[in-house]
């Protein structure tokens, strides 16, 4: 039976296309003003409210594939038996995290996580990796970054709500894998390490998406409360394998700087999230 919060699909990739260039910022997005973004810190008691409605037998979830708009997760559980749902405002703009309306719609897709179950999720990275140091200006005295650009702050809310989600589903029993480029600075924000130092189980680990199928090779970090997560560790692979994308990267006299379709490089490939489903499924029977 179809819930009020999956996420319906857009007719066709043409809709699609139009709804990216009409909400997004590269690979970030918002619906609403700023005046009117939803700091979930802010509004504590009021999430604590609302998951005090929901009820436990509401938790029919599996897996969540998080800041996802190619759904390739949420394909991948299904195609095994599992019960998913994908979100990403690319794909709904309901789905806003940084909206109040949003954020209690995706607070709501988390909590239906059944104990033991799975959030997969790579928030916008594009204004946390090096190839963007110059415009972010993020450091390790300086983690928020150069916060008078709006983007960065847009970037900093983004990850500060979805840490505010971790907080509430890993007490009850939901495992997470959080997904970034290895130069990305995210795991250093504040609100990051607060929830690492609160966190006996927070394991990192190091591995390439180009092992994967990916057409880059990709280091990529992914921190996770799952131990069986180091079965996702791969070695690197041969550099000539992969030959620069000028799609991906484009280099000018001042150095490296993303190209025009680096945001299609942040698409999990079929054997990526395979190989997560393979390595959830070493704990979830014992669950």
């Amino acid at each position: 039976m179809k819930r009020a919060c999956d996420p319906p699909a857009l007719e066709n990739a043409g809709d699609r296309r139009q709804l990216c260039r009409r909400v997004s910022e590269g690979d970030l997005g918002t619906t609403v003003e700023e005046s009117k973004w939803f700091h979930a810190e802010d509004h504590e008691q009021d999430i604590k409210d609302a998951i005090a409605s929901m009820q436990e037998d509401d938790r029919d979830l599996h897996f969540l594939d998080l800041f996802s708009a190619s759904g390739q997760g949420k394909r991948t559980f299904e195609a095994n038996g599992y019960a998913a749902v994908s979100t990403d405002i690319i794909t709904n703009p309901l789905e806003d995290i940084t909206s109040r309306a949003g954020f209690f719609l995706i607070l709501q897709m988390a909590m239906r996580i059944m104990e033991g179950g799975l959030l997969l999720g790579g928030p916008p990275c594009s204004l946390f990796i090096f190839l963007s140091s110059s415009m972010h200006r993020r450091s390790p005295a300086m983690p928020r970054g150069d916060e008078s650009r709006r983007a960065v702050r847009l970037s900093n809310l983004v990850v500060d709500n979805c840490v505010v989600i971790l907080t509430h589903i890993i007490p009850r029993g939901v495992k997470f894998i959080i997904e970034q480029p290895l130069t990305s600075s995210m795991y250093d924000m504040p609100s990051f390490t607060r929830i690492r130092s609160s966190s006996p189980e927070w394991l990192a680990i190091t591995t390439y998406m180009g092992c994967f199928g990916h057409t880059m090779m990709k280091p990529t970090r992914l921190v996770s409360n799952m131990t069986s997560c180091r079965l996702l560790t791969r070695p690197r692979p041969p550099p000539e394998a992969f030959p620069s994308d000028p799609d991906y990267v484009r280099y000018t006299p001042a150095g490296a700087a993303g190209g025009r379709h680096l945001h299609a490089s942040a698409v999990y490939t079929p054997a990526f999230t395979f190989a997560v489903l393979v390595a959830w499924e070493k704990e979830f029977p014992r669950m």
